[in-house]
C-alpha cells in the first residue's frame, strides 16, 4: 500500500467520521452524504469534480434508484409506526414481560452473537483481529438494545466498554473452539503421525 493509497484511506474514514458525527448531531443524511464525498475526495488529494459527478452522483443515484421502494415502504411504516404510538406499546410491553432487571437478556443476545460472529471468522480462516472488529459493532448494537428496550443511557462510554468486552469473551472463544477443530480435522495426519 502506498502512500497515496495510505492518503486515500484516511479521506474515506475522515468522511466517514464526519458524516456520523454530524448525523448524531441531527442533520441530514442527504446532506451531509455529499459533503462527506466531497471532504474524503480533498483530503485524498483527487480531483473533486470529477469524483463528484463521475463517481460520487452516478453511485449514489443508481443506489437510490434501486432501493427506492425498500426506503418509501420504511418511511411510510415508521411514521405509521409513529402517529398510532406503536413504538411506545411495545417498548413499554417489552420492559413489563421482561422487566428492567432482564436487561442481561441484551448481554446473552450480544454474546450469541459475538459467539457467532468468532466462528464465521474462523471458518473462513480470517485472522484474529476481525473478531475485534466485529465485536466492537455488536457492543454498540448491545448498547442500542438496552437503550431501547430498557430506557438506558444509548451514548455510555463505560457500559459500552463491558457490553464490547462481554462480546469480546463470546467473540474469541468462539473463534478459538471453531479454529482448534478446524485444525485438528484439516491437519490430523500430523497428531496421528507423531
Amino acid at each position: 500500500m502506498g502512500l497515496k493509497d495510505l492518503i486515500g484511506l484516511l479521506g474515506i474514514l475522515a468522511g466517514l467520521g464526519l458524516l456520523i458525527w454530524l448525523a448524531f448531531k441531527g442533520w441530514s443524511v442527504l446532506l451531509l452524504a455529499p459533503i462527506a464525498a466531497l471532504a474524503a475526495a480533498a483530503i485524498s488529494r483527487e480531483p473533486l469534480l470529477a469524483h463528484w459527478t463521475q463517481t460520487f452522483m452516478r453511485s449514489a443515484a443508481g443506489f437510490f434508484a434501486q432501493f427506492f421502494p425498500l426506503f418509501l415502504l420504511g418511511a411510510l411504516f415508521g411514521k405509521l409506526m409513529e402517529d398510532t404510538g406503536s413504538v411506545s406499546a411495545i417498548a413499554d410491553y417489552m420492559t413489563r414481560k421482561l422487566g428492567s432487571k432482564r436487561a442481561m437478556l441484551a448481554v446473552v443476545l450480544g454474546g450469541g452473537a459475538a459467539w457467532m460472529a468468532g466462528r464465521a471468522v474462523a471458518t473462513v480462516w480470517s485472522r484474529w483481529w476481525m473478531v475485534v472488529i466485529y465485536c466492537l459493532l455488536i457492543g454498540a448494537g448491545v448498547r442500542f438494545i438496552h437503550f431501547s428496550l430498557f430506557g438506558a443511557t444509548l451514548i455510555s462510554p463505560h457500559y459500552y466498554a463491558i457490553d464490547t468486552a462481554v462480546a469480546l469473551i463470546f467473540g474469541f472463544a468462539g473463534f478459538r473452539v471453531t479454529r482448534a477443530r478446524q485444525m485438528a480435522r484439516q491437519y490430523g495426519f500430523a497428531r496421528d503421525g507423531a
